[in-house]
């Protein structure tokens, strides 16, 4: 709308306060014009009797110290504020403009969150950014409440799981199945010890995260260990409170599961899942094999696809072994080494008997090679080949 004159606002600016109390906050914005353009022709009535902001404009400093001050416990560089104001407010708003046929001039909750930047920005020197901040303000002006939630940060890392009995992910628990119970303690997930567990409490005291979700590259049993250099995995910190990465609080090679690197990653980057592992594996044969038939067995599996299907799945996939080299034979015991496409059951590839929710089928499978039955008594991931993401 093209500004009125100064005259045309004063006329206009009076018609409307004979029928309506305004602060001067509201009523230069319906006439879209400046505050000192009417400030000295035209009195507006008490902010508290201001049947639009109801005295909010007015109170919007002891608002914004409100927010600066929750923010002080946040560590950031660019936020965002939102503001919500109730139905009736907005309604009055509506009533004055349709009545003097106002159009253009800036809604009250647009003036409410531009003003509230603007003096929160000063406050605290941090930059306003509105499509990407590191954490986003939503305030109701009217009650003063406040609600911070910081943008997730991503990271990727790799952990050694040196003790066995630990699950990998936390179990559902049995007895509510996730939906929450006294059992459970309301969080749907049994009270098992996890790998999960450790790095959770471990990046969330760090980060002072709200909550830990993980992106797994890989799997093993609760007997297995991860040896070497560890398992890769992505993991989002959900609402952070801090947002820099110190390793020396994060990496601990002294625990039973430890995260042996650390780095922050984009967000927006595409995860890569697919990885090489290598695991030492210990086997309990159906019967004695010689020399030949494990000659038989390394070259059975040299660089060679197998099939693997999933449990429940009807969708065969394609994967591939590139080498078996065994490391001792004992009686019926079998020391194996195998390197291998993530996504193979090792227990399958084995050829453990009576496949079931518990062992996906391989094809062909060490069992089959040799002709008798094989059972893996546990294996350990001794290394898992995964490109870090860029920067």
């Amino acid at each position: 709308m093209k500004p009125l004159s100064i005259g045309k606002q004063v006329t206009l600016g009076e018609s409307i306060l004979e029928k309506h109390r305004l602060c001067k906050h509201c009523l230069v914005r319906q006439i879209n014009s400046t505050e000192n353009a009417l400030r000295s022709r035209v009195r507006g009535s008490s902010p508290k009797t201001c049947i639009v902001c109801q005295g909010l404009m007015s109170n919007l400093r002891s608002v914004a110290k409100e927010i600066v001050s929750q923010l002080s416990s946040y560590d950031y560089d660019t936020f965002q504020i939102g503001s919500s104001i109730p139905t009736e407010i907005q309604e009055a708003e509506d009533m004055v403009r349709s009545e003097f046929k106002l159009m253009g001039g800036e809604t009250l909750k647009s003036a409410l969150s531009r003003e509230l930047r603007r003096l929160v920005s000063e406050r605290t020197g941090k930059t306003w950014e509105y499509r990407n901040p590191d954490l986003v303000v939503h305030v109701k002006p009217l009650s003063g409440e406040v609600y911070i939630r910081p943008k997730s940060l991503f990271l990727y890392g790799r952990y050694v799981k040196k003790t066995r009995g630990l699950l990998q992910k936390k179990r559902t628990c049995r007895i509510c199945r996730g939906r929450g119970c006294e059992d459970c303690h309301f969080a749907g997930k049994a009270d098992d010890p996890s790998v999960e567990d450790r790095l959770s409490e471990r990046v969330l005291n760090h980060f002072k995260g709200r909550r830990l979700k993980i992106t797994w590259i890989g799997g093993e049993d609760p007997e297995s260990l991860v040896l070497g250099n560890g398992r890769p995995f992505y993991a989002e910190v959900i609402e952070p409170k801090v947002r820099t990465l110190e390793k020396s609080s994060i990496l601990d090679p002294g625990g039973d599961v430890f995260i042996s690197t650390a780095e922050l990653t984009d967000g927006n980057k595409q995860r890569n899942i697919n990885f090489i592992f290598r695991a030492k594996v210990q086997a309990s044969l159906g019967g004695r094999i010689g020399r030949y038939k494990a000659n038989r067995l390394l070259a059975s599996f040299r660089d060679r696809e197998i099939e693997v299907h999933p449990v429940g799945g009807n969708k065969v996939l394609k994967r591939r072994v590139y080498g078996i080299s065994v490391d001792k034979l004992e009686g019926r015991e079998a020391g194996l080494e195998i390197r291998c496409d993530g996504g193979v059951s090792v227990k399958g590839l084995v050829g453990d008997e009576g496949f079931g929710r518990s062992v996906v089928y391989v094809s062909p499978n060490i069992s089959e090679v040799l002709g008798m039955p094989c059972k893996c008594v546990y294996f350990d991931v001794v290394e898992v080949e995964h490109p870090a993401p860029t920067p």
